[in-house]
């Protein structure tokens, strides 16, 4: 069983986040063949010695790739999709901790479940200082409860999934039209599984720490992003014919998007 781990860092990360993301992968209970790390534009001399000093500590292999300008998440993580020769093949965030047993976990459950493409877990939230302030977000478990799910939101956290290689054989890579401002790549990655035929599954147990700080709220917002998330969803729905519900959850989100970051704060606190 090989795992190779995925993920991109540019200017904007924090250091100290990234240290932590970063060794958590290093602490797994099963430790990946190897990472891939697309550094995806020039960052400082900070991040760099954070990728630097951990990857002289590490015995995995650690592959760098290295863009000359920022090209966003879904470009970024295709250029690292194109260098995985592994079985499996899973999401790392880099302001996120994987607990210990990630890897483990979602390992055995592929290798149980071998007709699933792509495994999620549910994830805990922590806040700038790493303190837990939700236990639990759950997410649905099997796939036709994804697929329901999916007529509101995305049935899957995208840092917490694991993929096995079939996924991307069926449903291509990430979409390249969708980076910043859009950054909603996640969501057009699961249309395009459901549309073409991948299965889908969550672990009913918390294999991730999501970091929830203040600028989670301002990367949510935009008037541009959010209507053309709503002219993209309208087009999934109408596509995978998702019913007229789907519809007023679109707008609803549209209206979220466009509010201020202090009423994202209370509502997604609410709804979440």
């Amino acid at each position: 069983m090989s795992l190779s781990v995925i993920l991109s860092v540019y200017h904007k990360e924090n250091p100290s986040y990234l240290h932590d993301s970063l060794f958590s992968i290093s602490n797994q209970l099963y430790l990946p063949s190897n990472v891939i790390i697309v550094i995806d534009g020039p960052i400082d001399d900070k991040l760099k010695n954070v990728i630097n000093d951990w990857r002289d500590l590490v015995t995995f292999q650690v592959l760098i790739i290295k863009l000359n300008v920022n090209k966003g998440l879904s470009i970024a993580l295709n250029k690292a999709l194109l260098e995985c020769n592994t079985e499996y093949i899973a999401r790392v965030d880099t302001d996120d901790i994987n607990l210990i047993n990630r890897f483990k976990r979602q390992i055995e459950f592929l290798e149980k479940n071998t007709q699933v493409d792509v495994v999620g877990s549910f994830i805990s939230e922590i806040n700038e200082n790493g303190n837990v302030i939700k236990d639990c977000v759950k997410y649905p478990l099997s796939h036709r409860d994804c697929f329901e799910f999916f007529k509101k939101r995305d049935p899957l956290a995208h840092p917490a999934v694991m993929f096995r290689k079939s996924f991307f054989i069926k449903a291509g890579l990430y979409s390249e039209k969708h980076v910043y401002p859009y950054n909603y790549e996640d969501t057009i990655l699961w249309y395009k599984g459901f549309k073409y035929g991948c299965v889908f599954a969550n672990i009913p147990e918390v294999l991730l720490h999501f970091r929830r700080s203040e600028d989670f709220y301002l990367r949510r917002g935009g008037y541009k992003k959010a209507f053309n998330f709503l002219i993209d969803r309208l087009k999934i729905i109408r596509d995978l014919k998702l019913g007229k519900l789907s519809k007023l959850y679109a707008l609803a989100y549209f209206c979220l998007a466009i509010s201020p970051p202090f009423v994202k704060r209370i509502l997604y606190t609410k709804l979440r």
